[in-house]
């Protein structure tokens, strides 16, 4: 409940607002699971705009006045993101999705809060955009049952970017992008630096670069072990068994051993577990 000219939103659909004579209370209705970190409300002067994606799936972004959210707008492009993903991961695991940007610049980042992504302006970018969508299945519909295999949302959220930017921009444009993080990461792991194991990164590391990066290359590199075909089964069959429940990095592997028929304990270990850049397959 808001004084005006307030508007709110939150995680889930709006069924109801209701009058309060000198306000307004928006009610929001998440029925789905929710890790607790993910759930959000913002109240402030905001302008809605609202279009569907694949199936009529209800899409809100919310902005502030100075601040174009259709389109033109780093939104413009969510429904063809959201038919993307779906080819690749499964079918979007919500009811809805959106976004909301916050009318300062405080966070300089943003938040896979569930259905309604929380933006700074100054993190707003296609890639960021894309980035929190692939959240909703990685992270959000499937969680993580410990914080040490935080990869599985990062990771796989960084490397959703790729896969986007192979979408509009095609395999050469994928394949160079992937082989200049890979050059960075040579770089970044050079001798006289802690090693940071990505598989299990400590509690003060759980979100440095390397968790991001190295957690995409591992999916790069797991993409070019098993071939196209295998490894996108994983990514559905990933979300399809775990939706809606938490899972750990040894249920990935087991997933990726069960659909590609191989042996990938040595490969994971040398990716996730080792602090050497392994060579990519």
């Amino acid at each position: 409940t808001v004084p005006d000219p307030y508007e709110v939103v939150a995680n889930g659909t709006l069924v109801e607002v209701r009058d309060e004579g000198d306000g307004r209370t928006f009610v929001w209705e998440a029925p789905a699971p929710m890790a607790p970190y993910l759930v959000t409300f913002h109240a402030a002067d905001l302008v809605f705009e609202r279009t569907t994606g694949p199936g009529g799936l209800p899409i809100l972004h919310a902005c502030p006045p100075s601040l174009a959210c259709g389109a033109g707008s780093v939104f413009e492009e969510v429904p063809a993101m959201i038919a993307a993903f779906e080819e690749r991961f499964g079918p979007y695991p919500f009811a809805s999705f959106g976004g909301t940007v916050l009318p300062e610049d405080s966070l300089n980042a943003a938040l896979e809060t569930q259905t309604m992504v929380l933006y700074d302006r100054r993190a707003l970018s296609e890639a960021t955009v894309a980035h929190e969508l692939a959240h909703q299945w990685f992270g959000d519909s499937v969680g993580i049952e410990r914080w040490r295999d935080i990869w599985l949302n990062e990771g796989f959220a960084r490397y959703a970017e790729y896969l986007w930017l192979e979408e509009t921009e095609g395999p050469a444009a994928y394949a160079q992008a992937m082989d200049r993080l890979y050059a960075g990461q040579e770089t970044a792991a050079r001798p006289g630096r802690p090693p940071l194991l990505i598989g299990d990164p400590g509690p003060d590391h759980l979100f440095a670069a390397a968790v991001y990066t190295r957690g995409a290359l591992t999916l790069h590199a797991l993409r070019l072990r098993v071939g196209d075909e295998t490894f996108f089964a994983i990514l559905r069959a990933w979300s399809a068994r775990y939706g809606g429940a938490t899972a750990t990095t040894a249920d990935f592997v087991a997933l990726a051993e069960e659909l590609s028929g191989e042996d990938l304990d040595d490969f994971f270990d040398a990716w996730l577990f080792r602090p050497e850049l392994p060579p990519l397959p």
